[in-house]
C-alpha cells in the first residue's frame, strides 16, 4: 500500500511541476486548479477527510506576489511531495476544520507552510475537497512554537532535528517571540504520531476479526507474489487475483462455481467480460478514436496542453450537462439551482452560478485560442 501511495504522489508531483512551469511561464490559465492529490497515510492520520486536495493557481500567484510574502514560484517546486510528507502536521483551531502543513520546501532558510482547509464552506455550502487556502515561508521560530502551544498533530523526528538544532543559533528570535526551545525538543523527543488502522487501508467494514484479516492478507499477498500466479493471471485469467482472494477467505479448495451468484464477482465479472468488450470496441470505433484524433492534432504529446485541454472537455460538458439535467429537475418538479456536474469541483466556486460562470470563461478562453470544431 505504502509503495502504491509513493507512485502515486511522485506521479501527481511530477505532474504538477510541469503545471506550476507553465505557469511561470505564463501559459497556464488563470482559472487552473491545481490537484495535489488524495491524502496519503500520514495526513489521513491527522484527520484530514479522504478526498481529493486542491489548489489555485490564481491563489498561488497571489500569495507569491504579496508584499508580505514575496517568493518565487519556482521555489514550490516539489510541493506536492512536500504536502504529503511533511515535517510537521498542525491543527488550526479546529483540526477538523483546518491543519498547518510544514513542509521540506524553503526560502532563505524559512519552511514553506501550506494552509488547508478541510471541506470548506463556503457562502453556506460545503465543498467536498480539501482546499489550500494559503502557502508562503515562515519563520521556523514561529512555527515551532506551535509545538509548545500544544497544535501538533504529526513530526518527522529526523527531518525536524537540523531545524531545531538551526534554531540555537538563532536565540534572539527565539526569545523574542517567548519560545522555549528546551520544552519543544522534548515534546518533540516524546510525541508519539497517530498511526492510522491497517484495516483503514487495506479491507471494506465488516465481520472479520483483526486475527482473521491479518491470515487473509497474509495468503492473499502470498499468492500473488508467486511466479504461477503471476503467469497464469498475465496469459489466461485476468480475474485470478480475484478468485485468489474468494478462496484465502472461504478455503483453498473452494469452487467459484458454489458460491451464490449475488456473492460471486469472479463469474458475474467474466460473464460480462465478452459483452463489455463488444460495446467498447463499437464504442472505440464510432466515439473514441475521432476524439483522440482531434486531440492529437490540437495538443500533439504536449502533456500540459492536454491537460488544459482536459479541463475544457469537463468544462464544456459540464455546462451542456447542467442546462439539461436542470430542465429535467424542473420538469419534475425538483430543485434547479445547484451544479449537477460537479463544476464546483472543477473551478473551486462554492456557489453553482458562480462555477458556470468561471466554467463558461474556460470555455471561451480555449475556443478564443483554439479551433475545436472537430470535437
Amino acid at each position: 500500500i505504502r509503495y502504491e501511495q509513493d507512485q502515486e504522489t511522485e506521479r501527481v508531483n511530477e505532474r504538477f511541476n510541469e503545471e506550476l512551469e507553465a505557469q511561470i511561464e505564463g501559459k497556464l490559465p488563470a482559472s487552473h486548479i491545481y490537484s495535489m492529490g488524495k491524502p496519503g497515510e500520514i495526513l489521513l492520520s491527522t484527520g484530514v477527510p479522504d478526498l481529493p486536495i486542491q489548489l489555485s493557481a490564481s491563489r498561488l500567484n497571489f500569495k507569491a506576489t504579496s508584499a508580505r510574502h514575496d517568493f518565487d514560484l519556482s521555489e514550490l517546486k516539489d510541493m506536492v511531495k512536500g504536502l504529503h510528507r511533511p515535517i510537521a502536521v498542525f491543527s488550526y483551531g479546529d483540526k477538523t476544520k483546518a491543519q498547518n502543513i510544514i513542509m521540506e520546501i524553503s526560502h532563505e532558510g524559512k519552511n514553506f507552510v501550506a494552509g488547508l482547509s478541510l471541506r470548506p464552506t463556503v457562502k453556506g455550502k460545503v465543498l467536498e475537497i480539501n482546499s489550500v487556502r494559503t502557502v508562503y515561508p515562515k519563520d521556523n521560530h514561529e512555527w515551532i512554537k506551535w509545538i509548545t502551544d500544544g497544535k501538533l498533530l504529526y513530526v518527522d523526528k529526523e527531518k525536524i532535528q537540523p531545524i531545531l538544532t538551526q534554531q540555537r543559533m538563532t536565540l534572539a528570535d527565539v526569545e523574542k517571540i517567548g519560545l522555549d526551545l528546551g520544552s519543544a525538543v522534548k515534546v518533540v523527543k516524546n510525541f508519539e504520531n497517530p498511526q492510522l488502522p491497517e484495516e483503514k487501508l487495506l479491507f471494506r467494514d465488516g465481520d472479520f476479526t483483526p486475527r482473521d484479516r491479518k491470515m487473509v492478507a497474509h495468503i492473499y499477498e502470498g499468492m500473488l507474489k508467486t511466479g504461477s500466479y503471476q503467469f497464469t493471471e498475465a496469459m489466461q485469467d485476468s480475474m485470478l487475483g480475484l478468485k485468489r482472494l474468494y478462496q484465502a477467505i472461504l478455503g483453498k479448495n473452494t469452487r467459484m462455481e458454489d458460491i451464490a451468484g449475488y456473492e460471486n464477482a469472479y463469474l458475474y465479472e467474466n460473464r460480462m467480460s465478452s459483452a463489455n468488450n463488444g460495446e467498447q470496441q463499437q464504442y472505440f470505433t464510432a466515439y473514441m478514436k475521432p476524439l483522440l484524433k482531434s486531440v492529437h492534432d490540437l495538443c500533439g504529446s504536449d502533456e500540459t496542453e492536454r491537460r488544459i485541454l482536459t479541463d475544457y472537455m469537463m468544462a464544456k460538458h459540464g455546462l451542456e450537462r447542467n442546462e439539461y439535467m436542470r430542465n429535467e429537475a424542473a420538469a419534475a418538479g425538483e430543485e434547479t439551482d445547484r451544479d449537477f456536474a460537479g463544476l464546483c469541483g472543477l473551478t473551486g466556486e462554492a456557489d453553482w452560478s458562480a462555477a458556470e460562470a468561471e466554467a463558461q470563461k474556460m470555455v471561451d478562453d480555449y475556443e478564443n485560442d483554439h479551433d475545436t470544431t472537430e470535437l
